[in-house]
């Protein structure tokens, strides 16, 4: 008996000696781990330009973003655009500074008639911001290069997808790929105006009006239950 309980203690105090090992040599173990300041971290830049093609005279945006936030809450800086016009002459937007999801936008009105070409440059940084990120190097990248074309004809489409309501009996829901029109059929919620119990969806703080429909006559549906908040607006919001 005595000489079980030894090797017990024995067994036991070796178990003990190999997890605190596999802990020193595994900081994992002991919560994530950070790299070391000093770290190099890749970046992805893009940018999208619309509408193209354009006209001139026309606002075309030029919106420009990482692939994906800073690691610490701060702002992506060292960011500009290169424009290079139909007859060759190349000028650099910028430099600009990102909002907190790691991108921003700016707008250029094209006076030639051709092909204008854009490319977004992040110059890199090294982030400041206290935390356990703060000292990592975020290296610099840039976007392909986008291709603008201009003609003298304003373009009709707009940098939202357009598509045109239904002419004849539907029954898919609403979405947000006609967002321009839906509000001619769809409305505002008819909710009460500001009151001191709930917000019910009101078409300003001071009424419950909706301006853009008039009320169904026919049998519908309505539902009750939230699915999820948000939806499609129009009109004046």
């Amino acid at each position: 008996m005595q000489k079980n309980k030894s090797v017990m203690i024995l067994l036991a105090t070796l178990l003990i000696l190999s997890m605190t090992a596999s802990m020193i040599l595994s900081p994992n173990a002991l919560g994530q781990v950070y790299p070391p300041k000093g770290t190099h971290i890749p970046t992805y830049a893009y940018l999208n330009v619309s509408p193209n093609p354009a006209g001139i005279g026309q606002t075309v945006t030029l919106n420009f973003f990482l692939a994906t936030p800073m690691e610490t809450v701060e702002y992506a800086v060292n960011m500009t655009i290169k424009e290079t016009t139909p007859d060759g002459t190349t000028k650099t937007l910028g430099p600009f500074t990102s909002d907190l999801t790691g991108g921003s936008f700016t707008t250029v009105t094209p006076d030639q008639i051709g092909t204008y070409t854009f490319q977004f440059f992040y110059g890199g940084q090294t982030l400041s911001t206290v935390s356990q990120w703060a000292g990592l190097i975020n290296d610099p990248s840039n976007s392909s290069i986008v291709s603008l074309t201009v003609q003298q004809e304003p373009a009709s489409h707009t940098a939202y997808p357009f598509t045109p309501l239904p002419t004849s009996y539907w029954q898919t829901p609403v979405t947000a790929q006609n967002v321009q029109n839906w509000y001619t059929l769809t409305g505002a919620w008819l909710g009460y105006g500001a009151n001191s119990f709930a917000a019910t969806g009101t078409y300003n703080v001071s009424c419950s009006f909706n301006p853009y429909t008039a009320s169904v006559n026919s049998g519908h549906v309505l539902w009750t239950k939230p699915w999820a908040e948000g939806g499609v607006v129009g009109g004046d919001f």
